[in-house]
């Protein structure tokens, strides 16, 4: 299993340390929640911001932007420097043409859909993109309590991967801990977590918890 812890959770005080931690407790990428206090209830930093993050670390860029308009601020999210760049379904603007700028810069393009969003919604996008983000919480803020019904799209998901034979990696962000984290383990590539990992106990420990799955 692969583990993209979400900065969101951390002390941005002492951020670099955090991030070296991370890298030698054997993260796979940062995860980089992006709001604009207009697709969410919540807002976090840009892409200035997020360039510095990326830029201080040696580990790749996962970011997810919770924006209401992702065509708009693309290029400057990509230059950023992040490997992954994911935007949301519900979110504004051509979903093909925002697909489309992402891997005509190098750059591996993530759709994400929320918890109460049928996947038949990203089903035209799922042969290009190289990313699913299912969301098993409403998006905004961290700490919330995982949706027990989402494990069905879960399966759903990896299912239609799997029978006709597409690419991209499926993760999941929302309510993880020791028991849900065990629960979606059949079904994904990449656990996002915030609370989990950095609320409490060794943020070691946790990720290994996690990378074992």
């Amino acid at each position: 299993m692969k583990v993209s812890p979400s900065i969101i959770a951390t002390e941005f005080l002492t951020l670099k340390d955090t991030l070296l931690e991370l890298e030698r407790a054997g993260a796979d990428f940062i995860h980089l929640d992006v709001m604009d206090g207009v697709f969410v209830d919540n807002i976090t930093f840009g892409p200035d911001i997020a360039s510095e993050i990326i830029k201080n670390t040696a580990l790749p860029g996962d970011t997810h932007l919770m924006i209401q308009n992702p065509e708009k601020y693309i290029g400057r999210f990509l230059d950023t420097g992040t490997e992954y760049l994911t935007f949301h379904i519900e979110a504004d603007g051509d979903k093909q043409k925002i697909i489309d700028e992402i891997k005509e810069r190098g750059r591996k393009a993530g759709i994400t859909l929320n918890p109460d969003t049928p996947l038949c919604e990203i089903e035209p996008y799922l042969e290009r993109v190289d990313l699913v983000l299912i969301m098993t919480v409403h998006p905004g803020f961290y700490g919330q309590k995982f949706r027990e019904d989402t494990l069905e799209k879960l399966r759903k998901i990896k299912h239609i991967r799997d029978t006709k034979g597409y690419r991209f990696l499926i993760e999941v962000d929302g309510g993880i801990n020791e028991k849900t984290a065990t629960e979606v383990a059949p079904f994904v590539d990449i656990i996002v977590s915030g609370s989990f990992i950095f609320k409490g106990g060794s943020i070691s420990e946790r990720i290994s918890f996690l990378k074992q799955l």
